[in-house]
């Protein structure tokens, strides 16, 4: 997976990508040695992935994602333009939306009309 051009840029982008998988992570409720067991790679690997130290393999990146439930572009999330970006927030809005009950999205459907009601 390429994702930088060149070594200051590939220092921000692990980093970045790391910064995403501890987030989905902690989002998920997972520690970090399940993620790693799940993944199938040590504990000390994944606190590399995650501290922006290391950049996981193509198949161990889908396997992260799969375990995290987030599509594999969402941990790319800031490193990727602004259509992508914003395509990968409303794909963790639309997971968030899915796991509602039907009366919180209801309440939330009430909240969201009243907040752009008021914006008007």
């Amino acid at each position: 997976m390429e994702i930088h051009t060149n070594k200051a840029g590939e220092k921000t982008d692990r980093k970045r990508f790391g910064k995403n998988v501890r987030a989905a992570r902690d989002e998920a409720g997972l520690k970090g040695e399940k993620l790693a067991e799940i993944c199938g790679i040590s504990h000390s690997y994944m606190q590399g992935i995650e501290r922006g130290l290391r950049l996981p393999a193509l198949p161990k990146y889908i396997k992260l994602s799969n375990a995290l439930g987030v599509p594999p572009g969402y941990l790319l999330r800031g490193l990727a333009g602004t259509a992508e970006k914003e395509e990968c927030e409303r794909e963790a809005a639309k997971r968030w939306i899915d796991e509602l009950k039907i009366n919180e999205v209801r309440a939330l459907i009430e909240i969201m009309n009243t907040v752009v009601r008021h914006m008007k």
